[in-house]
């Protein structure tokens, strides 16, 4: 592979404004496992690392896909995102073990039905309230 970057790439990088720079997947491979677990793969994230602060790869359910899991070993960190009144917690809870609490640097939950303001007294000061969210911490 060439040196990376948004100048030297052989991938098409798409420039979507000052700061974000977008790599589509592309077509699917017939064997994704294979171009995820490759040596070109793990020399691509090095040498983008080295060219942008922030690399986020999008992945399907971790649960759910092997490739997931896979592309998070190949990071420093995770986020996990997780679909309101849809994911179940043991899931959630299986995934945590797999990936490691330690690589889990945030959540996101999409997907929220209803107002909004349902949700305003769930975080104090920074804090997460106690019950089951506290796994995610």
């Amino acid at each position: 592979m060439t040196p990376c970057g948004p100048e030297h790439t052989e991938l098409q990088l798409a420039r979507v404004s000052p700061l974000l720079w977008v790599l589509p997947a592309g077509p699917p491979d017939a064997n994704p496992m294979r171009a995820l677990a490759s040596d070109r793969m793990e020399r691509f994230l090095e040498e983008v690392g080295s060219a942008f602060d922030w690399i986020l790869l999008d992945a399907p359910p971790v649960a759910l896909m092997a490739d997931a899991g896979l592309l998070a070993r190949l990071t420093r960190a995770v986020i996990l995102v997780i679909r309101a009144g849809s994911t179940p917690y043991a899931h959630v809870e299986k995934v945590v073990a797999e990936l490691g609490r330690e690589h889990i640097i945030g959540t996101v939950l999409n997907r929220v039905e209803g107002d909004a303001t349902q949700w305003s007294g769930y975080y104090s000061s920074g804090e997460a309230s106690s019950g089951p969210s506290d796994l995610l911490r």
